[in-house]
């Protein structure tokens, strides 16, 4: 067995776990994650196993990530950390609670995160050994797009054919929006908006292979299948009702084609081929609109009346956040601690799982510090894919797939919790993991 074929393998499992993981409503399920966990640790231990027994290196050394990687441990260990009962850090009494023997009010919570963190993190560590080889990296972007589309065809049908309803019976939230297999809108908006980045990539790679004259050499049947693809993608996310995730869809894509055609155009009448990716963009994004935009339409008359509520939740999360600024409440345990300091204002008959806003959510579960390591890692790699897709001149489609996702779903983790949701978190983590890739092998494929 050759290196190539294990991580040929060890694509192919993680399409798979991406692929069915948000079928059990978004993946947001306790049981879900341990079955993820093994799965993906059978392909981590294959995949170190067979390297040893050839003798042969991993395809990408972490010695390049040795900063993320400091940074990512120090994470893991505290959130570890957190659930060790220690019996020393027992303060809840100034909440009304009995003292408890971890540091975490829900320890159990707790560790259901932590391997949550690990599912993502074991996802984009293979998806990194995997992508090293340009070509496997784009054919599993390709992947990941149709797995997209898989998706949005599914979230199409549920609404239309069968009334509106979920994989396991009818629904019970978010009536009227298309939901898929996730359920909540806003996370499987993010997912398509992720998706239609992917094909957006896949277009623009299709124009180049077209040589010097924009149609000339094109195999249009390629470029029909990514567009169709497309135009079902960004008519579900329209139909999600959406209104964050709708605009991080249209901003992902613009700033793809904003990064990218620079160095696509080349010679020849530059605003022409501009538009002719623009205007064919635009137009898909209309089409759906006017197909399925209704409801998206009708929720932005309710912008403000939503915003002071989310504003409100913002300013009791911080007050949660400021009573353990350095130890935060436990990994997961946002849902049980909000109660302590939930007051009218934010709607008293609802269970707030989450915080609505990731970075307050990271903030609350570990703490200032600690619940910024994981944004600064994803800023590093971010930062690091720019410098390389800068380096070179022709387009690098992974980096640039991977910088946009990333963008995206930063600006709407300020308002949802997307990549709280194992069914997204996984496919951001493949995403990420493949561009990072691109970061060792940047300065040998620099032209």
């Amino acid at each position: 067995m050759t290196r190539p074929l294990v991580n040929t393998i060890c694509m192919w499992i993680v399409a798979a776990t991406i692929a069915i993981t948000p079928l059990f409503l978004g993946g947001n399920r306790p049981l879900v994650w341990p079955i993820v966990l093994a799965i993906l640790s059978i392909a981590l231990v294959f995949n170190a196993a067979v390297l040893v027994k050839i003798n042969v290196d991993a395809a990408v050394s972490l010695d390049q990530f040795k900063l993320e990687l400091s940074l990512l441990s120090l994470f893991l260990a505290f959130a570890v950390f957190q659930i060790l009962p220690l019996g020393v850090f027992g303060d809840l009494r100034a909440f009304g609670l009995p003292d408890g023997q971890t540091l975490s009010v829900a320890p159990t919570e707790s560790l259901l995160a932590l391997i949550t963190w690990l599912n993502v993190l074991i996802v984009a560590y293979l998806a990194l050994q995997f992508s090293r080889n340009e070509q496997r990296s784009l054919e599993f972007l390709s992947i990941l797009f149709w797995i997209v589309v898989l998706h949005a065809a599914l979230g199409f049908v549920l609404f239309k054919e069968f009334e509106d309803s979920t994989l396991i019976g009818p629904k019970w939230a978010y009536l009227g929006s298309m939901t898929g297999a996730f359920v909540n809108r806003n996370t499987f908006a993010t997912f398509l908006a992720s998706g239609a980045v992917l094909g957006a990539g896949l277009i623009l790679r299709d124009l180049r292979s077209a040589g010097g004259s924009l149609f000339a050499g094109l195999t249009i049947t390629k470029l029909a299948f990514h567009g169709l693809g497309l135009l079902l993608i960004l008519a579900v996310l329209v139909g999600t009702g959406s209104r964050m995730g709708l605009f991080v869809g249209m901003f992902g894509l613009l700033l793809l084609i904003l990064l990218v055609m620079p160095k696509q155009i080349g010679t020849g009448s530059v605003v022409l081929k501009l538009f002719s990716v623009v205007l064919p963009m635009i137009a898909l994004f209309l089409m759906a609109l006017w197909g399925y935009g209704g409801l998206t339409v009708e929720r932005l008359g309710s912008v403000d009346r939503d915003a002071d509520v989310r504003l409100e939740l913002y300013r009791q999360t911080w007050a949660m956040i400021m009573n353990r600024p350095w130890t935060g409440f436990g990994g997961g345990s946002y849902e049980l601690a909000f109660h302590l300091f939930h007051q009218p204002g934010v709607s008293v008959d609802l269970l707030w799982q989450k915080a609505h806003n990731s970075y307050l959510g990271l903030w609350a579960d570990y703490g200032l510090v600690v619940g910024t390591l994981p944004w600064l890692v994803l800023l590093l790699i971010t930062g690091r894919l720019l410098r390389v897709f800068r380096s070179r001149n022709s387009p690098d489609f992974v980096a640039s797939s991977a910088i946009v996702v990333a963008v995206i779903a930063m600006v709407h983790a300020f308002v949802d919790f997307s990549l709280e949701i194992q069914g997204y978190a996984l496919l951001f983590a493949a995403i990420i993991g493949a561009g990072a890739a691109r970061i060792g092998a940047g300065a040998r494929q620099a032209s």
